[in-house]
């Protein structure tokens, strides 16, 4: 009798283990092919303005860090939550507080509504989404 309840806890393991791959590839796929390629075009362009601007991926999170005369101007870091409707991409924002000298943080979903995953998400969807914020944030100084 032991022998199927073993195989059942097994397969639901199995199906779970299964699962949290899945999520995982996802967001890694979103953040290889989409979150870099645009960090990217925004250092470019970035960059022109004599900003000094640095890039970094990890398996869960890309971030892109804006720096201005020698100080932090401003840090964008997009990763994947998990909802039952499927993996969604949502920003955290560091930025600089309005004539100080603190940072706060702030997070916010790239897109609004929950009727897509993070697969939906383009390349031009995460620069829309950052230069709202950042210059939302730059002009407040």
């Amino acid at each position: 009798m032991a022998d199927w309840q073993n195989d059942l806890g097994s397969f639901f393991e199995q199906k779970e283990q299964t699962h949290a791959e899945q999520e995982r590839s996802e967001t890694e796929r979103f953040l290889e092919d989409v979150a870099m390629p645009a960090y990217a075009q925004l250092k470019v362009e970035l960059e022109k303005y004599g900003r000094e601007v640095a890039i970094r991926e990890t398996a869960s999170a890309a971030a892109i860090a804006v720096q201005h005369g020698g100080m932090d101007e401003f840090r964008y870091s997009l990763q994947g939550r998990t909802f039952p409707e499927g993996i969604l991409p949502f920003a955290e924002i560091l930025s600089r507080e309005r004539k100080g000298i603190r940072m706060i943080r702030t997070e916010s979903m790239v897109r609004s509504g929950s009727d897509y995953t993070i697969l939906d998400i383009t390349s031009d969807e995460v620069i829309a989404h950052f230069l709202t914020h950042y210059k939302r944030s730059i002009r407040e100084e």
